[in-house]
């Protein structure tokens, strides 16, 4: 059995559990953290601040791991299926709204220190779908006093997000804009695309999926 103390883990233990695994080989290998006989200890609060630690300053990565391992633990702690992924610890009752809404804000730096200078093109393109589907926002949280708040700020992070130079982080943000289903939606698109008048016509038609959120 694989047992990992999280609980008094350092930051630096913290992140090998992510990213310091082997990459699969082939598609008939199973990810470390499928495994039945995985024992994860953490405290949520503990573990939401390690993972903002993360987000905001992501470079702590690069060169400590290969891009291989970064996408596989990115993709892994968006992950439902990872004990103590960011997508699942985020919503537990132990952390308080403010800090959910500062650990959201962080996932920007993500974006600006990390994905815009790594090839990391499925974990940026997919990253926001564990948090905006619409089964996290609208049936989970649609009752909750800070759903509308949390939709918010997840809005306002991919609004920021937008506006980063690197093609991959606007198309990153494009997707998660469609899964999200804000109001503000549609305007925050079509002010983007205005912007690039060489819009190509295979990012116009996406652009246009992500207004009507017509996602896979």
């Amino acid at each position: 059995m694989s047992s990992y103390d999280l609980s008094n883990a350092t930051f630096e233990q913290f992140i090998d559990y992510l990213f310091d695994h082997p990459v699969l080989a082939s598609e008939d290998e199973e990810y470390w953290y499928w495994s039945d006989d995985l024992d994860v200890i953490y405290e949520p609060i503990k573990l939401v601040d390690y993972y903002m630690k993360l987000f905001s300053k992501p470079q702590v990565l690069v060169g400590r791991y290969s891009d291989e391992q970064l996408e596989q633990g990115l993709l892994a702690m968006r992950s439902c299926l990872m004990p103590g992924a960011i997508s699942e610890v985020l919503w537990e009752e132990e952390i308080p709204s403010d800090v959910r809404e500062e650990c959201i804000r962080s996932m920007y730096f993500l974006y600006r220190d990390l994905f815009s200078v790594k090839p990391l093109h499925t974990a940026c393109f997919m990253w926001w779908d564990s948090f905006t589907d619409e089964y996290s926002i609208t049936h989970v949280h649609s009752e909750a006093a800070e759903g509308p708040s949390i939709q918010n700020v997840m809005f306002e992070t991919l609004c920021q997000t937008l506006k980063l130079d690197a093609e991959i982080c606007q198309h990153g943000a494009l997707h998660g804009l469609g899964h999200l289903r804000h109001p503000g939606t549609e305007a925050v698109i079509r002010s983007w695309m205005a912007s690039k008048p060489d819009l190509d016509q295979q990012s116009t038609e996406f652009a246009e999926e992500c207004i009507v959120g017509n996602m896979v």
